[in-house]
């Protein structure tokens, strides 16, 4: 079920980026990563993903404004939006605004992860 699944994901921390990569590749996930924004939003137009992961603080655009791509764009508007925030304070209006789908407070655990990753990518 889960091998038809591509996650893309864009975080600052790159060895969470790596432990993250490896566990869900082990659980049959495509994983995609970026090491910042603009990298981001060329690698999502290109493959698609049925599920964005994107660090509120990436360099060169940050996680925002890449979800404002996103959403702007007709092909990719639908694919879920999570963000990775350090803060809860002010996030619904963020989400409003930039139309992300829901969010993790960092750190964060796996299990958390995969919860929201289960929410998001539910098949019908």
């Amino acid at each position: 079920m889960n091998k038809a699944i591509k996650i893309f994901i864009a975080d600052n921390e790159p060895d969470m980026t790596r432990l993250t990569l490896f566990r869900l590749k082990k659980l049959g996930f495509e994983v995609e990563v970026a090491e910042n924004g603009l990298q981001a939003v060329e690698k999502i137009r290109k493959s698609k993903p049925d599920l964005i992961i994107l660090d509120e603080d990436i360099p060169l655009f940050d996680g925002y404004k890449v979800c404002s791509q996103v959403r702007a764009n007709d092909l990719l508007k639908a694919i879920p939006v999570v963000m990775l925030v350090l803060s809860e304070d002010g996030i619904e209006t963020k989400m409003e605004k930039m139309g992300s789908n829901g969010f993790l407070v960092k750190p964060y655990s796996f299990d958390k992860l995969k919860e929201k990753i289960d929410l998001f990518t539910k098949k019908s």
